[in-house]
């Protein structure tokens, strides 16, 4: 509960247009700190993403259990294209 509080501040206080920016801001950092390799700094940046995602499911009320089960179905999915070659026939990545 006390996270949940602490996120929901932390959101409503930099406004969720903000909050968005600063999203792709951190995902573009994660995103070198894996080209760069270093696990220190990709957990780093991986963290950083989380609390800004984690923030946005507090203020829009998502069940974290509801977005690990489309997670899944996503991962299926993808195999599933993988097995019928559906990213051959196109770029459809």
């Amino acid at each position: 509960r006390d996270m949940k509080e602490k996120l929901k501040k932390i959101y409503n206080h930099f406004g969720e247009e903000a909050q968005m920016h600063k999203l792709i801001e951190e995902a573009g950092e994660f995103a070198e700190a894996v080209r760069e390799g270093d696990k220190e700094h990709i957990t780093e940046e991986i963290a950083d993403v989380l609390v800004l995602v984690d923030q946005t499911t507090v203020e829009h009320d998502i069940q974290v259990v509801n977005i690990f089960k489309v997670f899944e179905q996503k991962a299926d999915r993808t195999i599933e294209r993988i097995a019928t070659r559906y990213y051959e026939s196109e770029d459809k990545r």
